[in-house]
């Protein structure tokens, strides 16, 4: 006599199996999808960190006194100042060199220009970018506010948001030093800040 149909003991065993499958296919998908958002929050906070390493490497290079940096009312998540580069500094002669840092609208990333250069900080783009001049208790400071977003392709989740300040250097009177522009500012009518009175800037221009 032939059976007909799945006895019982037959049908709970498959459901059970079936049911560990399923487990198990959801338990990878969930460790798979926690694994690329742990790397992208990863990717998203090492370009915040970078941007924050570079960007105060060059402020403490910055040439001190209110008329060498510029924050731009209108655009916030632009700056611009003048910064001395070392391999152009030798005895009383200090190279000059104009930095700017800003968000690209296009890609999102934040650009630095550097030596007649536009070069990217990381890899993650930003929704935003702001630079606030104000004045803490050791002297003025820029705060620097970010908003990193996620990229197509990654798992939903927040946004990274990373703060940090930045020291402006103040003016302690050098007067037997000279000063040499190396490069300018690639729109120096947006960027440049208004009233630089280095000595040598102006008459370089001139030349």
């Amino acid at each position: 006599m032939r059976r007909s149909a799945f006895t019982l003991v037959e049908i709970l065993v498959t459901v059970t199996i079936g049911v560990l499958i399923l487990a198990a296919t959801l338990m990878i998908f969930n460790f798979s999808n926690r694994s690329r958002n742990v790397t992208a929050t990863a990717r998203a906070l090492q370009t915040a960190l970078l941007v924050q390493e570079r960007f105060n490497e060059d402020l403490s290079r910055l040439i001190p006194g209110s008329s060498t940096i510029k924050f731009h009312d209108k655009n916030p998540g632009r700056i611009s100042f003048w910064a001395y580069d070392p391999e152009f500094t030798a005895g009383a002669e200090i190279g000059v060199r104009g930095v700017v840092y800003y968000r690209d609208e296009t890609t999102g990333l934040v650009k630095r220009e550097w030596n007649d250069r536009v070069d990217a900080v990381g890899v993650a783009p930003l929704k935003s970018l702001e630079f606030w001049p104000f004045m803490g208790p050791t002297g003025p400071l820029v705060r620097v506010n970010m908003v990193v977003s996620r990229e197509k392709g990654e798992p939903p989740g927040p946004d990274t948001v990373h703060t940090f300040l930045g020291r402006i250097p103040q003016p302690r009177g050098h007067p037997s030093l000279k000063w040499k522009p190396v490069s300018g500012f690639k729109t120096a009518k947006e960027d440049e800040p208004k009233g630089v009175s280095l000595p040598g800037v102006e008459e370089e221009k001139k030349k």
